[in-house]
């Protein structure tokens, strides 16, 4: 592949300044400058799940010098998005809608139509022409059924299936992670899962079968008790280990070493006791130490239920 044809950082999709527009995506605050979110999309295209930043830029309302101070939402194009290739150019149609209409957290389904003159880009400029919502035909709402859309969508798997995070993407978010609203237990789950590289935190295995997987995605510090849902706060463990964590059977030391208690005796858990855990690459998913302690405090040798803390 030519270097020059793959996506550049920064490539996106600009959003019109319309309410009908923007309801769906999650909303952004003014007073915040650059505020964003995360939102998961799903690229017909591709059929797997990708995160993408949705941002508004509102520099006009933070002391902005310039003469034209930015005051526009963007919809960042990350690498996994595009698929590993420059995808969208100039005159193509992204066509997207609500996965589910009466909650935007659960994404989009979005699909990118080149500008071949086929019979698909024409009826769909054609949406574009009799529906637009501004003056250019730039953007349009068609509340009918584009029935080659929801042929693919129909043809989508599970949301379990294949993850994907952009890079740029994850380092950005590791600079704002202090964010308690920026996760959700869906994407929660879905980062966690990614760094742990879909197996068990400590046995390194998993039992999949399309969507079907023993694995969970345990918190360290219970969200019930204070805990929060960044990626530091989670693991990925198969479901009896995870059981097992949450009562209390075993927890972690400080340098990420299995502790099996003294008290239990378990032929499955004590092949793991002083064994390190899969430490992710990205310091961003690796587990946060004082979430650690406050197991080994809170929970460990609890052997109960972990709201009954």
């Amino acid at each position: 592949m030519d270097s020059a044809m793959k996506p550049q950082r920064g490539q996106y999709l600009l959003m019109a300044m319309k309410d009908e527009v923007l309801s769906f995506f999650p909303p952004l605050s003014k007073t915040q400058q650059n505020d964003y979110r995360i939102v998961p999309i799903y690229p017909l295209y591709l059929k797997s799940k990708v995160y993408c930043r949705f941002v508004y830029h509102n520099d006009k309302y933070h002391g902005s010098t310039a003469i034209h101070p930015r005051n526009e939402y963007r919809l960042y194009l990350n690498r996994e998005v595009q698929g590993g290739e420059l995808r969208f150019f100039e005159n193509g149609i992204v066509v997207i809608r609500l996965v589910d209409e009466s909650d935007f957290e659960k994404g989009l389904f979005l699909d990118y139509v080149a500008p071949t003159g086929d019979s698909f880009y024409k009826s769909l400029d054609s949406f574009l022409c009799t529906n637009a919502l501004d003056k250019g035909g730039n953007y349009a709402l068609y509340s009918g059924v584009i029935k080659e859309f929801e042929s693919k969508i129909v043809t989508m798997p599970d949301d379990r299936v294949d993850v994907k995070l952009a890079e740029e993407d994850v380092k950005f978010i590791a600079k704002n992670k202090s964010e308690a609203d920026l996760f959700n237990e869906v994407s929660f789950r879905d980062f966690v899962m990614v760094g742990y590289q879909r197996k068990c935190a400590v046995t390194r295995t998993a039992i999949e079968f399309g969507a079907l997987c023993n694995l969970e995605t345990a918190h360290i510090h219970p969200k019930a008790h204070g805990g929060n849902f960044l990626p530091c706060n989670g693991m990925m463990l198969c479901r009896d280990f995870h059981w097992a964590f949450d009562h209390g059977f075993f927890t972690l030391s400080d340098d990420f070493r299995v502790m099996v208690s003294k008290k239990v005796n378990s032929d499955m858990l004590a092949p793991y006791d002083g064994k390190q855990i899969y430490i992710p690459a990205n310091p961003f998913f690796r587990p946060d130490v004082s979430n650690i302690r406050w197991h080994r405090k809170h929970v460990f040798e609890h052997f109960g239920q972990i709201r009954a803390i």
